[in-house]
C-alpha cells in the first residue's frame, strides 16, 4: 500500500508536467511569419523539430517514470553503496501496542503500531516493552512481499492473578463467541450449570442454568456434555445421554431462559448436531448417516442433503464439506464431498484402507479444503473450482503437511489461516498465508486449545503455557489447569485451578501495572 501510494504520487507528478509542457507549447506565441518562403520553411521545421523534441522527453519522461513506479512496487531500491536491491515490507504490531522494534539489531524510531522496509532472506525481528517479557523471532522474508507481524502478545514480568470464584467441581467450560459469556458445567451427572457474564472482566456475574425438566427424559446413567454456542453467543447446544445409551440433543437459550428437546421435536435421533447463522433456528445433524437442516423458524427438517455419511464441516448455511463411504462389488469407497446450494460436488475419493478426516475455511476471499490421510495432509486452495473441473489434473497451488507416524487429529484454526495436524504431543503446522511449515511438541496429547487466532494454550509443570501457531515464543502464565480462555478486550486470561474441595476461578492481568 505504501509503494503504489508513492509510484501514484510520481505518477502524478509526471502528468502535471506533461500538461504544463503542452499549454506552454499551444500558448507560445510566435513573431509574424516573415515574408521569404524559405525563411517560412525553415521556422517550421525549427517549430516541427522542437515540438517533437519536447513530445520526445515527456514520452521518455512517463516510460522512465511508470518502470521506476513498477519497480518500487516490486519493492526495488537503489541504494548507492549497496547498488540495486529487491526489499520486502514489514507491519508491526503488538498487545499492548508501543512496543520498541529492532530489526536486525536496529531499532525503529517509531514504535508499534509500525512497518519497515528489510532486504529479503532471513530477519531477526525483536519487539520490547517495559514491564513486559521480550518478543523476538527469525522470519524470512520474499522479495516484494509484505509480511505481517501484528499479531504479537506480550506477556507481563509478573502476572498478576486473583481467585474471583469457587465451584465445588468444574467438568467443562466453553466460552461463546463474542467472547462475553461462558458457560460452565459443574455437575455432569447432575446437569448443573453456571452462566458467566465476563462482558466486564472486572465485574464477573454468575447465574445457575436451569434446563426445564418436563423437555428433558428420565433414566438412570445421566450424563451432560457442553458441544457449542451458536454465532450469535445466545443458544447454547447440550447432550444428554440417559437410560441404556439413550441419547437426546437440548438446546438452552440463555436469554429467554428456554430449554428445547431436538430429539423429540423432531422425531428423530439425532447425531453431531451443529449451529448455523445466528438464530439458533437452523442446525444441521446426522439423522442416522444422513446429513439432515434443522430450521425451527418453519418447524421442519428436510430430505436427506446426503447419504451415507461419516463426517462433515458446517462451513455456511449453504456450503458443507463431508465424507461419505459407500460398498459396491465388494470394495469399500470414500468420498470426500461439497454440498454447496442444493448441489453436491465430488472433489476426492480414496479406499477404504485408512481414515479420511476433513476441515474447510475461508482466507482471503479463498475457500481451502483440508483432507488429512495416513501421515498427510493436503490442502487444496478454491476446491469447487479446481477439483470438480478437473480432478485428475489439480491445482498446482496445492501444499502438504507431513506428519510422520501417522495423524490422529486435524484442525483449521479459528481465523482459517492455520491448518494444523498431530499425533501424541508431536504438532505439525500450515501457514496457509505465508505457505510456511513448523513442526513442534506440545506437553498435552490431542487436539490443542486456541487461545485467539494465532496462540495455543498447553499445560507444562502445573503452569498454563501461550504458544505460537509455529511453536515459538512460549510464554508461562499462570499456575493451574485447561480450560482457559481470553476476555472480549484482550486484558485478562480466565483459567482453573485445584484447590482444597473445589476448583477456583482465577483472572489473570496481561496488562503491567
Amino acid at each position: 500500500m505504501f509503494a503504489k501510494r508513492k509510484c501514484l504520487k510520481i505518477c502524478r507528478h509526471l502528468f502535471k508536467i506533461m500538461l504544463i509542457n503542452r499549454y506552454m507549447t499551444m500558448t507560445k506565441k510566435t513573431s509574424p511569419e516573415p515574408k521569404n518562403i524559405d525563411s517560412v520553411v525553415a521556422r517550421r521545421r525549427k517549430q516541427t523539430a522542437v515540438r517533437f523534441f519536447t513530445y520526445g522527453v515527456m514520452a521518455l519522461a512517463t516510460v522512465v517514470g511508470v518502470i521506476i513506479c513498477i519497480g518500487w512496487a516490486m519493492g526495488y531500491r537503489f541504494d548507492l553503496q549497496k547498488g540495486l536491491s529487491q526489499v520486502a515490507l514489514l507491519q508491526f504490531n503488538t498487545f499492548p501496542t508501543g512496543a520498541s522494534v529492532d530489526v536486525n539489531g536496529e531499532r525503529l524510531t517509531a514504535r508499534t503500531p509500525t512497518r519497515s522496509n528489510v532486504e529479503t532472506g532471513e530477519t531477526v525481528v525483536k519487539m520490547s516493552r517495559n514491564g513486559y517479557r521480550d518478543w523476538s523471532k527469525t522470519i524470512t522474508s520474499l522479495p516484494s512481499t509484505v509480511r505481517w507481524l501484528d499479531y504479537v502478545r506480550l506477556v507481563p514480568n509478573n502476572v498478576r492473578t486473583e481467585s474471583i470464584h469457587t465451584f465445588a467441581s468444574v467438568e467443562d467450560i466453553i466460552q461463546s463467541p463474542d467472547r462475553k459469556w461462558a458457560v460452565v458445567l459443574t455437575n455432569a451427572t447432575a446437569g448443573d450449570m453456571v452462566l458467566m457474564n465476563i462482558d466486564d472482566p472486572e465485574n464477573v456475574k454468575y447465574e445457575d442454568v436451569e434446563l426445564d425438566s418436563e423437555k428433558l427424559s428420565d433414566g438412570d446413567n445421566q450424563v451432560y456434555k457442553l458441544l457449542e454456542w451458536d454465532n450469535d453467543s445466545r443458544n447454547i447446544l447440550i447432550e444428554h445421554r440417559y437410560g441404556d445409551g439413550q441419547v437426546e440433543h437440548l438446546e438452552y437459550d440463555r436469554q429467554d431462559r428456554e430449554t428445547r428437546n431436538l430429539t423429540r421435536d423432531f422425531g428423530m435421533n439425532l447425531s453431531r448436531p451443529h449451529f448455523s447463522g445466528t438464530s439458533g433456528d437452523v442446525i444441521f445433524t446426522l439423522t442416522g448417516s444422513d446429513l439432515r437442516k434443522i430450521d425451527y423458524g418453519n418447524n421442519s427438517i428436510s430430505a436427506p442433503l446426503a447419504t451415507n455419511v461419516t463426517d462433515y464441516v458446517l462451513y455456511s448455511n449453504s456450503r458443507i464439506a463431508f465424507v461419505s463411504k459407500v460398498a459396491a462389488d465388494d470394495k469399500t469407497t470414500q468420498t470426500v464431498s461439497i454440498y454447496d446450494d442444493g448441489k453436491v460436488n465430488d472433489i476426492k475419493s480414496y479406499d477404504d484402507d485408512d481414515k479420511t478426516m476433513i476441515d474447510f475455511s475461508r482466507v482471503n476471499d479463498v475457500d481451502y479444503l483440508a483432507i488429512a490421510r495416513g501421515e498427510t495432509v493436503a490442502i487444496y486452495p478454491d476446491p469447487l473450482g479446481s477439483l470438480t473441473q478437473s480432478p485428475d489434473n489439480v491445482s498446482t497451488d496445492i501444499a502438504y503437511l507431513s506428519s510422520p507416524g501417522g495423524i490422529d487429529w486435524m484442525e483449521m484454526s479459528r481465523n482459517g489461516r492455520f491448518v494444523l495436524a498431530g499425533r501424541g504431543h508431536k504438532v505439525v503446522s500450515y501457514d496457509i498465508e505465508t505457505t510456511e511449515n513448523y513442526s513442534f511438541e506440545m506437553e498435552r496429547e490431542g487436539e490443542p486449545e486456541w487461545l485467539d487466532d494465532y496462540h495455543l494454550l498447553d499445560v507444562r509443570n502445573g503452569v498454563i503455557t501461550m504458544i505460537e501457531f509455529d511453536g515459538q515464543n512460549d510464554e508461562h502464565i499462570v499456575s493451574g489447569r485447561l480450560p482457559a480462555f481470553l476476555s472480549d478486550n484482550g486484558e485478562y486470561v480466565f483459567s482453573l485451578d485445584d484447590i482444597s474441595g473445589g476448583v477456583v476461578l482465577q483472572r489473570s492481568s496481561m496488562l503491567a501495572e
